[in-house]
């Protein structure tokens, strides 16, 4: 019996360890999506700069830049949907995560009964050993 208990609690450990992992993950994946809306955000409305004071610069006066900003705009909207996926996402992954923490704990406290149970026997079988003698 408290070897299965032994290998369910193992069980248990690594699948909490396994939800934690994604969790942590999960939520890399969201810093990552906000730095890089972040940095496009930041970048968005940089003015480039010309060689020398008071030229205009060439990605200006080409057109490049307003090109530029529309592609940001664009990639801004998709990581933004990109975002609200994830953060929707998350509460699985908490979900998961908190599950796997009780299927834990419960095994834990099984496993430490077990333990308890087992050290009250011995102790029993030894007092009587040493009654009978």
């Amino acid at each position: 019996m408290t070897d299965q208990l032994s290998k369910l609690h193992k069980l248990s450990a690594m699948k909490y360890d396994l939800a934690m992992s994604d969790l942590t993950r999960h939520n890399q994946k969201i810093q990552s999506l906000e730095a890089q809306i972040s940095d496009l955000r930041r970048r968005l409305f940089d003015i480039p700069k010309g060689g020398s004071p008071g030229d205009v610069p060439i990605a200006m006066s080409s057109g490049y830049f307003d090109k530029w900003q529309r592609w940001a705009e664009v990639q801004i909207m998709q990581l933004n949907i990109s975002l609200a996926r994830a953060r929707a996402d998350r509460e699985s992954y908490l979900a998961q995560a908190r599950v796997a923490f009780g299927r834990r704990s419960a095994t834990e406290a099984l496993k430490d009964r077990a333990a308890l149970e087992r050290r009250v026997r011995v102790a029993k079988a030894l007092e009587q050993s040493a009654s009978s003698n």
